[in-house]
């Protein structure tokens, strides 16, 4: 239970990211919005269902590498699609692990737990696959029309 607070306190200070977007006057995606204002209720409904290590070990591992990567290494630019691409297929596995939990809870919340964990891992997929095709399918057809 410890370590679950340590993690909830961790995402807590994740969403002060929006904070400072705002702050800059940038508006910020429908993505990031959705994403950050749920984040917590994510992790602690997920601390309930057997998707946690698998949703909380590869989402910390690409926001690790995404904030080093816009802060430090911004010359890796034309990777960043396939960033985009491992959150889908992060959050596609977190989803499914979902409803692997509800029909083995692990715990008496479980079931109503990974319901509404599926819903924000569909729903975080979903956004994603519309952030990519609007990213990076427009550059691509972009940098083929001026080649």
């Amino acid at each position: 239970e410890f370590s679950l607070n340590v993690f909830l306190v961790s995402k807590l200070w994740e969403s002060f990211d929006t904070v400072l977007l705002i702050l800059k006057r940038k508006r910020p995606l429908l993505l990031h919005l959705v994403h950050h204002c749920t984040t917590f209720w994510a992790f602690y409904s997920g601390g309930y269902c057997t998707s946690f290590f698998v949703i909380g070990f590869a989402h910390s591992v690409i926001h690790i590498v995404m904030y080093t990567f816009y802060g430090v290494a911004a010359s890796l630019k034309p990777y960043a699609k396939y960033l985009t691409t491992l959150q889908i297929c992060h959050l596609t596995c977190g989803g499914i692990s979902n409803v692997y939990s509800f029909f083995n809870p692990i715990h008496p919340h479980t079931q109503r737990y990974a319901i509404s964990n599926v819903v924000l891992c569909f729903t975080y997929m979903g956004l994603f696959v519309v952030f990519y095709a609007n990213k990076y399918k427009k550059d691509t057809a972009r940098k083929a029309a001026t080649d």
